[in-house]
């Protein structure tokens, strides 16, 4: 489970994790948003995590707060990427 400010590498992390181990990744805005950034029924948001986390193996990366409990309850490790504001704000205008 990775979270942590916007624009801290999250992302980027999981995919790395995510290729050298061969344990699937999820991105919780895929799950949280529908086109055009749009916000989904949250239920179904957070019957999404609760599935996914009922898999043998995964890693999720994604900042819902308020549903941090149902990751941090089945997670084996937790990584919170802890950068500086500024250098977060520099890579999301480098986006």
């Amino acid at each position: 489970m990775i979270f942590g400010k916007p624009g801290s590498g999250k992302s980027t992390l999981a995919l790395k994790l995510s290729q050298s181990t061969g344990i699937p990744v999820y991105h919780l805005d895929r799950y949280f948003f529908t086109d055009n950034w749009a916000e989904r029924d949250y239920q179904e948001f957070l019957q999404d995590q609760k599935n996914i986390v009922d898999k043998e193996e995964w890693i999720i990366d994604g900042n819902s707060t308020k549903s941090l409990d149902i990751r941090y309850r089945r997670a084996e490790l937790v990584i919170y990427l802890n950068y500086p504001r500024s250098t977060c704000f520099f890579r999301l205008m480098k986006r």
